[in-house]
């Protein structure tokens, strides 16, 4: 894979490319093509390429008056503004919310993680016993094993505590990557009006 991200070269490649696909080269499917790249990076070269006079031939450039161009742009930053704090809002709820629920989990881990070191002092506490009270040893192995029971009880909950844990991270990730989507899409309407 290329390291150095799309060139202008790439693009055009895949232009011909698609063109002799018989379709029309988009944003979207000279990325598909490429396999890479970001969405502003193809559209900059693509751009680029139209002006130095790469487009089908027999294409008419549409010029749109000024006052109609900047009612455009107005109205498309404006719906960007829009989706992108809707976005950043859905983000931030989802983030709070996991978060939340992470430090639950994570109080909830180290909890049992103190009990359980706890519990095995105890237990190590009670077969030293046995060693020094022969005279107990059938008392205090029997404390020992419930000792046994309430350690392997306390795994069993640090297990489930380690398991709500991940599917609290997955659910921060989900919300991440719903984010980046909602981002390329913004990115691909703006791209496409740009183009426009």
């Amino acid at each position: 894979m290329n390291t150095k991200g799309v060139t202008q070269k790439d693009v055009q490649g895949a232009i011909d490319a698609i063109k002799q696909q018989g379709q029309t080269p988009t944003n979207e499917r000279i990325r598909q093509h490429l396999g890479t790249g970001s969405y502003s990076t193809i559209s900059r070269h693509l751009k680029e390429l139209s002006g130095a006079g790469s487009c089908e031939a027999g294409a008419v450039p549409v010029v749109l008056p000024p006052d109609i161009r900047e009612r455009g742009i107005k109205m498309i930053t404006e719906i960007f503004g829009i989706c992108d704090q809707a976005a950043n809002a859905r983000i931030e709820l989802h983030h709070a919310d996991s978060e939340a629920r992470v430090a639950r989990k994570v109080a909830a881990l180290e909890s049992a993680e103190s009990e359980i070191t706890r519990l095995e002092s105890e237990r190590d506490e009670l077969i030293q016993q046995v060693a020094r009270h022969r005279d107990q040893e059938l008392v205090l192995v029997a404390r020992a094993a419930r000792a046994e029971s309430l350690i392997e009880e306390r795994q069993r909950q640090l297990d489930k505590a380690l398991e709500s844990l991940q599917t609290a991270m997955d659910a921060t990730a989900k919300a991440s990557a719903e984010a980046g989507h909602l981002r390329g899409q913004l990115m691909q309407l703006t791209d496409a009006q740009t183009l426009r």
